[in-house]
């Protein structure tokens, strides 16, 4: 999927997510939870784009070259090495490689990991409302990672979902990166995303 769409994800997995996880579980004034909110929100928006740092040519990879190029050669090397001894061994198969794009940072394994480390600061180095603000953010992040990487799942590339148990890319449906079809997904997030929030707030629809 492309950046528009990620981000169509992103901002849709943190506005359905928000709705559940934090208006019903925080505390304190109205302003306060509409702080604590937009933060949820924001931290899915950057979770949904920043899978694809491992790309240069991506919308965060072109903007933080001193990560994105190292991930990238890292990946073509790895991808070279791997044609060369597909070559010598006879075998068959893809060149690509768990460092490849697509490949660790597409990882649910990942996902969890940098969730579990932002908690861990904010809890252990953190205080006060800097420890909430923090905390949403990091969770907000994970939702966005995890919105990102099943928008990927719907392309013919897929992700690498159970990795480190096997590397293999799991593909749900046959998409193309940029396609018509891909639009037509980015559209059916933006409706259904109204339509939840409509029947929370403004009318109800009995399956939601």
């Amino acid at each position: 999927m492309n950046f528009k769409t990620h981000v169509i994800g992103g901002i849709s997995t943190g506005v359905i997510a928000n709705e559940f996880l934090i208006q019903h579980t925080s505390s304190g004034d109205t302003a306060t939870q509409m702080l604590m909110s937009s933060i949820f929100v924001a931290g899915s928006v950057i979770g949904s784009i920043l899978p694809d740092i491992d790309h240069r040519g991506s919308y965060l990879g072109r903007r933080m070259r001193i990560v994105s190029t190292p991930l990238t050669v890292a990946g073509e090397v790895t991808k070279q090495v791997k044609k060369v001894t597909n070559t010598v061994t006879g075998k068959k198969g893809s060149t690509s490689t768990i460092i490849s794009h697509r490949g660790i940072t597409h990882t649910p394994l990942l996902l969890m990991g940098v969730v579990a480390f932002l908690l861990f600061i904010s809890r252990t180095f953190m205080t006060g409302m800097a420890t909430d603000l923090f905390s949403y953010m990091s969770i907000g992040l994970g939702f966005g990672i995890a919105s990102h990487i099943f928008l990927d799942c719907l392309t013919k590339g897929g992700a690498p979902l159970l990795y480190p148990l096997t590397s293999k890319k799991f593909s749900f449906l046959p998409l193309t990166t940029g396609g018509f079809l891909e639009g037509v997904v980015g559209l059916v997030i933006i409706v259904g995303t109204l339509l939840f929030l409509g029947s929370r707030h403004v009318f109800t629809i009995p399956f939601i």
